[in-house]
């Protein structure tokens, strides 16, 4: 088949076509960083600073190999938005260059021409994760397809110092991918299963591979030997690499097959609905039905295609291109992605619908898709040549229509009218220029890409854990927490909810026009001041509407306890409280403690001098957790406190209202603590 390459310029056009595609996802959007990648460029900024990352920050189990690779060119060029979709968009070049190798390693150049060319022109969702930097994607495939070239060539290698060199290097790029990403482990169980074969195995061959390994993976078993362990014992790594394996799991684990089959599948074969992580949040273009047909049977028939020749090798001992190995390699790969995937917590992931993006948990596949379509076409090449350059042409063909159509999308008023995360800063950046600000507290999307894009002019972090987002950079997080006066970003939809939160709490604000999808809260300041607390002994009693056990959880000093309501939250639900005849109250805060998820959605607070008369002192209809006011400087408890200020009144009877819903979640208090006004203590006399 090696005259389809005869005339050069079609090979010339394929890279200049994939280059445009690339070039095309990124260019409505190079000037602005994905909070993903300006974590990224975060790092590698941190990195020529003399910090050594050992992985993602705020993550245990992505390391930070994508930062070392940017830093470099970084240096050189500066802090740029570009810069973090340029250098993935380079690497994507190296990785048809990698299956390039493994086709022909698998089967011959023609092979690898045809898996290269494949790669190039590939489906959109490839060419997107491979454009951007989101945790070492591109790299991990880049990796894992060289350690598949490699471990072949040692199985064949019949000079021995040749075959123990690449023993040491298959270990080393085991380990670094390792290191990278934990989706290489799809790259380990191939090379595990056949490395117990005759062919691979060899007691010094291992033992090097095993020292290679070490060397690969320095960085993830020194945190660990550090810590303890401490990627498997906390951060999704832990629960990623539990495998399910009990009976209760088997209709689950079908349910995750089929899901995987029908959902996940489809859109990395470029067949829509999927969603563009690249900067704007678009349902995939549609494609002509035929198209699409023709994708998913091409590419589900090739997978076949090689399980069935793999299973034939094994069976009847049969020879492929000269060995068995490459097409027990490509099978067992398809086989522990598969694994992985239904045996996994990426399962449920998935299925949640929370999971959009989840067919990256795939990607390893992409080392063998291109090269299992080559294989088909090179056995239709020997049949029917006609019909092997048509599958070939109509899957470079379909793949090219997927991804103008995407872009074509993307470019459109439709599209850069719904952006997501990636909404300009350019107004935010501009209002703290003038009015000082130097930092402040953003959501986890949000506050990386703050301090990326203002070469960290401006410092912004997540105020704490919440929601299972970790606070991706500590540093940050502290140069915020001890700062006299930072300011609050804001997504537009939440404004109101936060102006109303900080009103309750007894906090002034000045608030920004609205800058796109956001706006500032800034000049914080304490315009009720907290009282004197008013200790549970002097309480008169404690009821609730709702599961009146262990109300004495509340005043028991131990955060750990809870009164819960036993039921998800509902408008209605109250807590009623007497306090001696005449106390005045200013105010209380409702403590959740380790329950960070209970918090009261919306609340109340009623008072009477007789339980008669009520006057409401306080309603927020939507709580923004966890406000306050504490040490003379604003902050987010990362306590879980709900705090509620007003001017001191005096009160017998108190009811605590829950105006909120939510569809799980118990409203909890683990402490209540009220608070009468503060006391002017006088002024000790002095002579005169």
């Amino acid at each position: 088949m090696s005259g389809i390459w005869r005339p050069h310029w079609l090979l010339a056009a394929l890279v200049l076509a994939g280059a445009a595609i690339r070039l095309a996802w990124i260019w409505p959007v190079g000037g602005m960083a994905h909070a993903d990648e300006a974590t990224v460029g975060l790092m590698a900024s941190h990195i020529l600073l003399g910090e050594f990352p050992v992985f993602y920050y705020g993550q245990t189990y992505l390391g930070s190999l994508e930062a070392f690779v940017i830093a470099p060119f970084s240096w050189l060029a500066g802090r740029s938005p570009w810069l973090v979709k340029v250098v993935p968009m380079a690497l994507s070049g190296v990785l048809v260059w990698a299956v390039f190798r493994l086709g022909t390693r698998v089967g011959d150049r023609v092979v690898g021409l045809l898996a290269a060319a494949l790669t190039l022109v590939a489906p959109v969702f490839l060419i997107v994760w491979g454009n951007t930097a989101r945790g070492g994607y591109v790299e991990t495939l880049i990796l894992g397809t060289v350690f598949l070239t490699i471990f072949l060539a040692a199985g064949r290698e019949a000079r021995p110092s040749v075959r123990l060199t690449r023993f040491v290097v298959l270990g080393f790029i085991g380990g670094l991918g390792w290191w990278t990403n934990f989706l290489f482990v799809d790259y380990l169980i191939p090379a595990g299963v056949l490395g117990l074969t005759k062919r691979w195995r060899s007691g010094r061959g291992l033992g090097l591979a095993a020292c290679g390994f070490a060397v690969g993976a320095l960085p993830f078993l020194g945190y660990n030997l550090a810590t303890g362990g401490g990627s498997f014992t906390a951060g999704k790594l832990s629960s990623t690499m539990r495998m399910d394996f009990g009976l209760p799991e088997v209709r689950m684990i079908l349910d995750s097959i089929g899901r995987l089959v029908l959902d996940q599948l489809p859109p990395m074969w470029g067949v829509p609905p999927f969603d563009i992580p690249t900067g704007f949040h678009v349902d995939g273009a549609p494609l002509p039905f035929g198209m699409g047909v023709f994708l998913i049977l091409l590419n589900a028939g090739s997978l076949g295609f090689v399980i069935i020749r793999a299973a034939a090798g094994f069976f009847r001992k049969e020879g492929w291109a000269g060995s068995s190995d490459g097409a027990w390699v490509l099978g067992l790969l398809i086989f522990s992605v598969f694994l992985v995937f239904t045996l996994t917590p990426f399962r449920r992931y998935a299925a949640s619908g929370a999971g959009v993006e989840t067919e990256r948990y795939l990607l390893p596949l992409y080392s063998v898709f291109p090269v299992c379509t080559a294989l088909v076409v090179t056995a239709l090449w020997s049949r029917v040549r006609v019909l092997a350059a048509a599958v070939f042409f109509l899957a470079i063909s379909a793949n090219a229509y997927a991804n103008v159509a995407n872009v074509m999308a993307v470019w459109s008023p439709r599209g850069s009218a719904v952006p997501w995360q990636t909404w300009d800063l350019s107004g935010v950046r501009d209002y703290f220029a003038a009015h000082g600000i130097k930092e402040c507290y953003a959501d986890y999307w949000l506050s990386t890409r703050v301090s990326f894009e203002s070469g960290e002019s401006v410092i912004c972090a997540q105020p704490f854990d919440y929601g299972g987002f970790p606070v991706r950079y500590e540093g940050h997080l502290r140069g915020v927490r001890s700062s006299s006066r930072p300011a609050v970003i804001v997504d537009r939809g939440s404004a109101a909810s936060f102006a109303e939160t900080l009103e309750a709490a007894g906090i002034g604000y000045t608030r920004s026009p609205s800058f796109g999808q956001y706006v500032v809260f800034h000049e914080l300041r304490e315009t009720v001041a907290g009282g004197e607390f008013v200790p549970p002994a002097e309480w008169r009693g404690l009821t609730a509407t709702h599961n009146g056990v262990r109300l004495g959880n509340m005043t028991d000093g131990n955060l750990g306890t809870r009164w819960g309501s036993g039921r998800p939250q509902r408008p209605g639900m109250e807590i009623a409280l007497e306090l001696p005849a005449g106390r005045e109250i200013a105010g209380m805060d409702l403590l959740v403690g380790d329950y960070i998820q209970d918090f009261p959605r919306g609340i109340a607070i009623h008072l009477s001098p007789d339980g008669i008369r009520w006057e409401t002192v306080v309603r927020v209809r939507n709580v923004f957790p966890f406000v306050g006011w504490s040490e003379g400087r604003f902050v987010f408890d990362r306590g879980g406190v709900v705090q509620l200020r007003f001017q001191p009144r005096s009160a017998r009877h108190m009811r605590i209202e829950n105006l909120g819903y939510h569809a799980a979640y118990d409203w909890s208090i683990a402490e209540l603590r009220v608070y009468g006004p503060r006391r002017v203590r006088p002024e000790s006399g002095g002579r005169t």
